[in-house]
């Protein structure tokens, strides 16, 4: 699965973020050993000033407490022929063991030593260690990188498993939606044919169940059109949105159960509103929401249509008599993904708000609702104005 361009993002800025510490960290090192070798200068200069003294009645307790305040750093004295003179904090090597040569030949090859001129044109090298600490300071922009790179892999991988998992819901969700736009079509078609089956003497019987099967037949036909759009732009034409709607009442409640009951009120539903229409996002609007209110009702209610045309709007008002929606959750149902259902996945509201408001720039939300009395849901449609 391809991570999202944010998922890249953040792993980018990670990566720089990383990169810079460990610059950070490497400046900060030079500085140190900079400031270490400084010392070591200071140490030199009080070794010269104590070497060089011959008045016993000079006050030279300045260099000793320099020379005392300085001998926690490992070195090595040497003298212009190679000859190692002495050594400080080495444990249990002295100058003349093997072993002093061997970190003597180690210290040559990756610092230069400080020079100290003393009396008679005697010259003296200090060859120093740097103090343990530093010695592991000098380790750790390769574990802040080592550790970059991977807290890079995980959160990565994590971003990528999360995507992959939204996009899986995302398929289960659709599929859900597939099954439901397909059954209620194809389990009318199934009535009907028992019906016939039942009545096949009877006309009028089978001319109204032919034709009533020719509409769900239609209803299959705009389903597959649906889900074959996805991803293209929808393509709008302004038509009548009262008839329109009128439609999708009498097709949905023909095929609900008999414990649903449909009513229309208002004075909107007589007189011909134009609107420019997807017609099938509309019909999937108004089946949600239909669909929505039976699950609300438990299957068994009364579900109210109000039309009413209020300036540049069609407004449908759809009331159910089912448990009603907190006043917290008015807004959160119709973020994708949250459902109060057990087995919902929370797209049906979540499509019918972008179908409704990115697409036809109209409204739909919550107006009224009361746990245990129903909910109002509002949709408003623009209007075109004909000439």
């Amino acid at each position: 699965m391809k991570p999202s361009k944010y998922t890249l993002y953040s792993v980018i800025f990670l990566a720089i973020f990383c990169v810079l510490v460990w610059g950070v960290i490497s400046i900060l090192l030079v500085h140190l050993e900079t400031l270490e070798r400084s010392r070591l200068k200071v140490w030199a200069m009080s070794y010269r000033e104590v070497a060089n003294t011959t008045n016993l009645q000079k006050d030279i307790d300045f260099a000793f407490r320099i020379m005392t305040r300085y001998n926690d750093i490992p070195l090595l004295l040497v003298d212009d022929k190679g000859q190692i003179v002495s050594m400080q904090n080495f444990s249990d090597v002295k100058p003349a063991d093997p072993e002093a040569v061997e970190i003597l030949e180690e210290i040559r090859a990756y610092r230069d030593p400080i020079e100290i001129v003393l009396p008679h044109g005697i010259i003296h090298y200090v060859y120093y260690y740097q103090r343990p600490m530093f010695g592991m300071m000098r380790y750790v922009p390769f574990v802040v990188f080592i550790m970059g790179v991977v807290l890079t892999f995980i959160i990565y991988w994590q971003l990528s498993i999360k995507t992959q998992s939204r996009q899986n819901a995302l398929w289960i969700s659709m599929a859900k939606e597939t099954a439901h736009q397909i059954a209620t079509p194809l389990s009318a078609l199934l009535g009907w044919v028992q019906l016939l089956s039942i009545r096949s003497s009877e006309e009028s019987a089978v001319k109204e169940s032919v034709v009533e099967m020719k509409k769900d037949l239609d209803r299959l036909e705009v389903v597959a059109q649906r889900f074959s759009s996805i991803g293209f732009d929808p393509v709008f034409e302004v038509v009548d949105i009262v008839r329109h709607t009128k439609e999708q009442l009498s097709y949905l409640e023909l095929r609900s159960t008999v414990a649903v009951k449909f009513q229309k009120l208002g004075s909107g539903w007589d007189v011909p509103v134009y609107a420019r229409l997807n017609v099938s996002l509309y019909a999937w609007v108004l089946e949600n929401l239909i669909k929505n209110a039976i699950d609300s009702m438990k299957g068994k209610g009364k579900v109210t249509f109000t039309a009413l045309s209020k300036g540049n709007y069609f407004v449908l008002n759809v009331k159910d008599t089912g448990e009603g929606v907190p006043k917290k959750l008015w807004k959160r149902i119709f973020v994708p993904g949250y459902t109060t259902k057990k087995t919902g996945w929370g797209m049906g509201l979540s499509l019918c708000k972008r179908i409704v408001e990115k697409y036809h720039n109209g409204r739909i939300s919550i107006v009224q609702s009361k746990l245990g009395f129903g909910t109002v849901f509002s949709v408003r449609i623009p209007v075109h104005r004909i000439g």
